[in-house]
């Protein structure tokens, strides 16, 4: 019998004191329907399956993010250096090893050391990609085994395209871009912008977007490796792009709007405030917000970059959003224990509840009428309000 199938005797669960307190919760606190304690704890939500994955110092458990019912637990496992999820299942890597987990029932369905110690990994449906302190390997999902392998750096940023066909692999040490076809792991083509970082954006109508600071912005065709057209300013571009639609999004302090197949500029907003100035921008459900040096978040209009709402929340480091929420995790500080997750409505901004902790928050995740809140040793499923 598999060992992930062996019976054995229930561990009971150590419940450690909360990391968290209720704030401001206008529309009252949401029900907690379960939760789950550990010192360390490591979550990976995967919404695809109903299945959140537990990570902690000797042991993995698998459960429903529905129900909280326990659906598999492994011991003896060492904590993960770095892991990489999608419908398909889970791929977990430790020094030079990677595996790749199922979800639902715990099975291993393979286990390779395809060279050193792994710095980075990605999947797609067929492949999981994964760079080490030289090569950058391609293992079939299937059955772990290597379909092609690629010079890459120690730690580069990996972004898979799979409408493109493209790996994107972020080069930071070089300030280059490298794109590899997916298939048969051939070089496509490289981008520079002398000697300016860059950092690789969303691909919208077959143009890689590339914020590349003080050189702009530029468009790669995904396919030729062409530029198709650039946007330079007296500024730098520093964040990487967004899309919506057949549209890109692009700061250099101010927002910019380009049509992505031509690089035309369809607006720009500015801030009033001279001392301010646009550092991020980001998507959600169909919705573009803005986040600037005071500490404000702006949620504009696609179309035009009209005001719809805008909240002080503190530094922005994650936000996500569905039909009716938008769901951000912010820091305060230098007000101590300033963490808190925040769930906003989606139409007006106004605070829904919040969560404050003294330790960052590592991500939250909406997933059917849940919500996956994950705190440094606690994880707590919501019930959406």
């Amino acid at each position: 019998m598999p060992p992930h199938q062996q019976r054995q005797k229930p561990r009971k669960e150590k419940v450690l004191p909360p990391l968290f307190e209720w704030g401001e919760c206008p529309a009252g606190q949401p029900p907690v329907l379960w939760e789950h304690s550990a010192r360390p704890l490591w979550v990976q939500a995967v919404p695809e399956r109903d299945a959140v994955l537990l990570i902690e110092k000797e042991r993995l458990v698998g459960r429903r993010i529905s129900t909280g019912k326990e659906l598999w637990t492994q011991d003896g496992t060492t904590m993960p250096d770095d892991l990489a999820a999608d419908g398909g299942g889970i791929v977990v890597c430790s020094g030079a090893h990677a595996r790749e987990l199922d979800p639902v029932d715990g099975s291993q369905r393979w286990r390779q050391r395809p060279g050193g110690p792994i710095s980075g990994v990605a999947v797609d449906e067929r492949n999981a990609y994964l760079a080490t302190n030289g090569p950058l390997f391609a293992l079939n999902r299937e059955d772990g085994k290597m379909r092609w392998r690629a010079p890459c750096s120690a730690e580069p940023e990996l972004h898979v395209h799979p409408e493109a066909g493209l790996l994107v692999v972020e080069e930071s040490d070089e300030e280059l871009i490298r794109t590899y076809r997916t298939e048969e792991g051939e070089l496509a083509w490289e981008f520079s912008a002398e000697d300016e970082p860059v950092a690789a954006g969303p691909v919208v109508n077959g143009v890689l977007v590339v914020s590349a600071h003080g050189a702009g912005a530029a468009a790669v065709d995904a396919e030729t490796g062409e530029v198709r057209w650039q946007l330079e300013t007296e500024r730098a571009f520093e964040a990487r792009g967004v899309a919506l639609g057949e549209r890109v999004f692009l700061t250099d302090g101010q927002l910019h709007a380009v049509e992505a197949a031509t690089g035309a500029e369809i607006w720009t907003r500015v801030l009033e405030d001279p001392d301010d100035a646009i550092f991020s921008v980001r998507s959600g459900a169909g919705r573009l917000f803005a986040e600037t040096w005071s500490g404000r978040l702006l949620c504009l209009d696609p179309a035009d970059g009209a005001l719809r709402w805008e909240r002080r929340l503190g530094q922005v480091h994650g936000l996500t959003a569905d039909e009716k929420a938008v769901y951000v995790r912010v820091s305060r500080d230098p007000e101590p224990g300033g963490w808190a997750a925040l769930c906003l409505d989606g139409a007006t901004g106004d605070l829904r509840w919040e969560v404050r902790s003294p330790k960052l928050i590592p991500d939250i995740t909406p997933v059917g009428d849940r919500v996956v809140l994950e705190l440094r040793t606690q994880l707590l499923v919501l019930q959406k309000s």
